[in-house]
């Protein structure tokens, strides 16, 4: 244990009347070890997470991107209204979401993964498994979103590929040209 959460532990048990009891001071002795090791563990995958960005950063030798923007996506169906969000972080990491429509609304989508940048080209792969049984074919929006990260400034390719079970093989069903600035 470290000095200063010793000291922390001596604070707090010093200020316990010698009535509450030793229940009380085990109670309060347990509730701040788990603060101190939760800001602990959660300061480790912070600096874990910068370190990634850093390295990302280091890799592509480019000034990376504060802003992303869709300039153009084919074709519009099954897939449309492709939108950016920008999440706060340093560096700016983007999420890329649109509607699928699918002919059911028993479908149940699963994002396979997103390949970071390579050549230009992100890749995203989904399986969009059907539902058992028999249903009504109902044509039924269903929203999507692909983490892309942080991204240098440049213009990419974003492929969707997409399958209809853990064995199928995937097709591209969407391409759209993003802009990063």
């Amino acid at each position: 244990m470290s000095y200063l959460a010793r000291m922390s532990h001596h604070r707090i048990l010093s200020f316990l009347p010698k009535a509450s009891g030793c229940a009380l001071a085990g109670l309060l002795l347990c509730a701040s070890l788990q603060l101190v090791a939760c800001s602990t563990e959660k300061n480790e995958k912070t600096e874990n997470t910068k370190t990634e960005n850093t390295k990302n950063t280091e890799q592509q030798g480019k000034a990376m991107a504060t802003s992303l923007s869709v300039e153009a996506a084919e074709p519009d169906f099954p897939c449309h209204s492709l939108s950016v969000d920008i999440k706060e972080s340093s560096p700016v990491q983007f999420d890329l979401r649109m509607t699928r429509d699918m002919a059911s609304p028993g479908y149940k989508i699963e994002i396979d993964g997103v390949d970071a940048a390579k050549d230009g080209v992100i890749v995203a792969r989904m399986t969009a498994v059907p539902p058992d049984g028999a249903s009504l074919t109902v044509i039924e929006p269903t929203p999507l979103r692909f983490e892309l990260g942080s991204l240098a400034a440049a213009t990419y390719r974003f492929e969707l590929m997409s399958r209809d079970s853990k064995d199928g093989a995937y097709e591209k069903i969407l391409q759209a040209s993003l802009v990063a600035r």
